[in-house]
């Protein structure tokens, strides 16, 4: 089975062409429904962009079929993406998710598909993920961490319909177990702040709510040895404008090694990231260093 793809855009129509080119690379390209989702403007200054993005979809060429799904106001980016997984989900068992400043590989579709067929029905699996961080040392086999992310990856609709948004619920629930370190990826991470700000209304993310809510269910995210997701975003273009080489990484290829994990969490692999996250800043800190910003304000999508 291959799994419908949707992809969320806005106002970067020159990242949007620069994601299709190479998603279309894919082996699976030919075979994949893409849906492609256009949030409304913000501003007046947003309308010429968010044309040239859909004139960009508008030629898109090798896939299935290509389905375009625009906005007439803004929804904001954790509001599209949520109504836009449930619509394919709607439509599908299972799906992909890919934002307009994420760079595939050629093997990426090949890799979440497998993936999405291999634990189809194991409930330990929270979903597969395309992007690697850069650790060190590099990695020589796919590994397992518990909870979700959101940069290039796949799910299957039990598991995004067994989710909560709530996040009073999920903070309740991860306070009652004590589970408040563990969660915050043993201290590296201020992910129990980043709740608490969700329900004091500072930030809108639905990623927060997706990663706690697969945390406390026990489950794990499948994460390749080798990146196979270049994440654009950090180039200072964005709202913040602080240019982060934190998340740079280099495409890799699911080709190399083809090795699946247990699904369960890896803990060598656990501290790699927890020691990954304490060098480049401190979580005791509530102003968290502008080298991570980029990457914590998509996490979280800051109200602006």
């Amino acid at each position: 089975m291959v799994s419908p793809i949707a992809l969320f855009a806005y106002n970067r129509p020159e990242k949007l062409r620069v994601l299709l080119e190479s998603l279309a690379k894919n082996d699976l390209s030919g075979v994949s429904d893409l849906y492609v989702f256009v949030d409304g403007p913000k501003t007046l200054s947003d309308v010429p962009l968010i044309q040239k993005v859909i004139e960009t979809i508008q030629n898109i060429d090798g896939f299935r079929s290509v389905n375009l799904q625009k906005n007439a106001v803004n929804f904001g980016l954790a509001k599209s993406i949520r109504n836009g997984i449930d619509f394919v989900l709607d439509l599908a068992p299972s799906i992909i998710v890919l934002e307009d400043d994420l760079i595939p590989s050629r093997s990426f579709l090949s890799y979440v598909n497998e993936g999405l067929n291999r634990f189809e029905n194991d409930s330990r699996v929270a979903s597969i993920q395309g992007y690697q961080y850069p650790i060190a040392p590099p990695l020589q086999n796919a590994v397992a961490l518990r909870g979700a992310d959101c940069w290039g990856w796949g799910t299957w609709k039990n598991r995004w319909q067994s989710s909560t948004f709530d996040a009073n619920v999920l903070y309740q629930q991860i306070s009652a177990r004590n589970l408040q370190y563990e969660f915050n990826l043993d201290g590296a991470m201020p992910y129990v702040r980043m709740l608490q700000d969700q329900i004091e209304g500072n930030i809108d993310s639905w990623a927060i709510c997706w990663h706690a809510s697969m945390f406390l269910k026990g489950s794990v995210s499948i994460y390749p040895a080798q990146s196979l997701i270049i994440n654009s975003g950090n180039d200072g273009e964005g709202t913040h404008g602080n240019r982060s080489k934190m998340f740079d990484t280099k495409l890799g290829s699911w080709d190399i090694n083809r090795t699946w994990p247990e699904p369960i969490e890896d803990i060598d692999y656990k501290n790699q990231m927890s020691n990954y996250y304490r060098s480049h800043f401190q979580t005791s800190k509530r102003n968290i260093p502008l080298v991570v910003k980029n990457y914590l304000m998509k996490f979280k999508n800051t109200k602006l």
